[in-house]
């Protein structure tokens, strides 16, 4: 097979779920002896900038921190100009679009767009996505849901695949997590607290909860969108929640594992996704899983196998499976050992990395 160099460009190298998916594909690619790999993120040097930069994996930065600095693109032309990849694989929105006019501008023979979300809530993204699609070799999804959701608005099946997040286990150790009844029950939300995630009616379901004098404790961690977190706290505050929901920074992703092991169950209240992150690190601590019967999420999440499902926008019914998380613990803790045992049977990494160089190699020289 001809030796390939592949350019990974990403709207931003922070901490996230995409982000790190890009930056476990990249060193799986830098350590194959027939591809060569670079990374461009548009903006954030966090840590997965750091990650992979400590692992000397040939990684840039554009710096493009505000709207419209379309001169930034300048940066990009030069790295494409000089790396001249066979293959550009973008991720999500703003690197797809820009990513595939530079990239053809550039000469680049093979562009492959992620597809990371069900995006609900910018229909101009999709239907932009949409209509750029003949400049892809293939558009890449992250779930059947997503794949589901883009066939639905017009995008060429013939070029929608299937690839799912895959999860490296080395960070995360199983153990039984523990609940004693009459003790409050600690419930973890973990990831960007935005309007996609549903949290108003998480708030909605606390509220049913607690006048049922259920004890229980919900910490929000994560990166808030601060219009959402002045609406979520005016709504906190009306319900009389102060005392029961916190609110918590964002925390590196090595202490990650630390943090699942302090509580009783993760809840993602979502109203759509792609395919979470969160879910995969939580199957494989053992803490067990309350979410919403989406597309992505429902790709990990089996109703009653490997965790519990309300569904998306039901405060009702997501009070009721919390409730029923309380009351049987020993079971949710059974649903936590299937769903281990489904993670690594079929999202482990190294299945996952050879589905994308199965791609990478069916894309001609």
């Amino acid at each position: 097979m001809p030796y390939r160099k592949i350019a990974l460009f990403i709207i931003d190298l922070n901490s996230g779920g995409a982000e790190w998916q890009l930056a476990r594909l990249a060193e799986s690619i830098h350590e194959n002896d027939l591809f060569s790999v670079v990374v461009i993120g548009m903006n954030g040097r966090g840590e997965v900038y750091r990650w992979l930069k400590s692992r000397e994996i040939p990684t840039y930065c554009l710096d493009y921190d505000r709207p419209f600095q379309v001169w930034r693109l300048l940066k990009l032309f030069r790295i494409f100009r000089t790396y001249q990849p066979d293959i550009l694989h973008t991720w999500m929105f703003h690197a797809n679009i820009m990513g595939k006019i530079v990239g053809k501008l550039c000469g680049i023979r093979h562009i492959v767009a992620a597809l990371r979300t069900a995006e609900k809530e910018r229909s101009y993204h999709v239907a932009i996505e949409k209509n750029t699609a003949f400049l892809n070799d293939r558009i890449l999804c992250n779930s059947i849901g997503v794949r589901d959701f883009a066939a639905e608005r017009g995008f060429p099946e013939e070029k929608l695949k299937v690839i799912p997040n895959s999860f490296d286990p080395t960070l995360f150790h199983f153990t039984r997590h523990r609940y004693n009844h009459g003790e409050p029950f600690k419930i973890l939300y973990l990831g960007r607290i935005n309007p996609q995630k549903g949290l108003e009616y998480l708030m909605d379901a606390a509220a049913q909860l607690k006048s049922r004098n259920r004890l229980f404790l919900i910490d929000l961690t994560g990166k808030a969108d601060a219009p959402y977190r002045n609406r979520l706290g005016k709504q906190i505050e009306k319900l009389g929640l102060k005392s029961v929901v916190s609110w918590e920074p964002p925390v590196k992703h090595t202490r990650v594992p630390g943090l699942l092991a302090q509580y009783n169950a993760l809840i993602l209240p979502s109203l759509w996704e792609g395919m979470p992150n969160v879910i995969m690190e939580a199957f494989a601590s053992g803490l067990p899983v309350i979410a919403t019967r989406i597309g992505g999420t429902k790709d990990l999440v089996v109703h009653e196998q490997t965790g519990l499902l309300a569904d998306p926008a039901d405060s009702s019914e997501l009070a009721e499976k919390i409730g029923y998380a309380m009351d049987n613990y020993e079971k949710m803790q059974e649903l936590a050992e299937s769903a281990r045992e489904h993670l690594l049977s079929t999202y482990s990494h190294p299945s996952i990395r050879d589905v994308y160089f199965e791609l990478y190699e069916s894309l001609a020289p």
